[in-house]
């Protein structure tokens, strides 16, 4: 039975690496955003778009094959500098978008992150510009790396907007 499953896993590798492309996605910030409490309280936020979409919270899925090649255009139209982290993600250093190892983005500019995905699951993306206050005003989204194609899904992901962090004084 193992030396049957190896094979039926192998098989599904191979099959999966043959159908690998590259995919792009054009991603920017939103800073004019506003999110609505259950008790109706308005709080501004930030929100990641892609081109061909409205901005929302947590930011757009951003669904791939395992294998695929993906390619994010960022344009940071924040008026900060950002930078895009990958959260369980094999991203080459270069890439991952941690403060102080890999290039960050300064305010009206754009960057290239590109990296494989190599194992199948549900990773994070967010923005890392200020520390945690990205992610607090809402710049996180999901990266969903299917192993095939499973049809129809459904995505489970908590609003995380703080409200403190609308009133404290951002850290230098």
């Amino acid at each position: 039975m193992n030396r049957m499953r190896r094979t039926i896993l192998s098989a599904l590798f191979l099959v999966t690496g043959l159908l690998a492309t590259e995919q792009h996605f054009y991603l920017s910030i939103e800073e004019n955003f506003t999110v609505t409490l259950p008790d109706s309280t308005v709080l501004p936020a930030w929100a990641f778009q892609l081109d061909d979409g409205a901005p929302s919270i947590p930011g757009p899925v951003l669904a791939v094959q395992q294998g695929d090649e993906i390619v994010i255009h960022f344009q940071n139209t924040s008026s900060q500098t950002q930078t895009l982290h990958f959260h369980g993600l094999d991203v080459d250093a270069s890439q991952d978008g941690f403060p102080g190892l890999a290039n960050s983005v300064p305010a009206g500019e754009s960057a290239i992150f590109q990296f494989t995905a190599n194992h199948a699951g549900s990773f994070a993306y967010v923005a890392m510009g200020d520390g945690p206050r990205s992610r607090q005003m809402g710049l996180y989204g999901i990266i969903k790396v299917h192993l095939f194609n499973l049809g129809t899904e459904y995505d489970l992901i908590s609003q995380g907007v703080d409200p403190d962090w609308h009133t404290a004084e951002p850290e230098n």
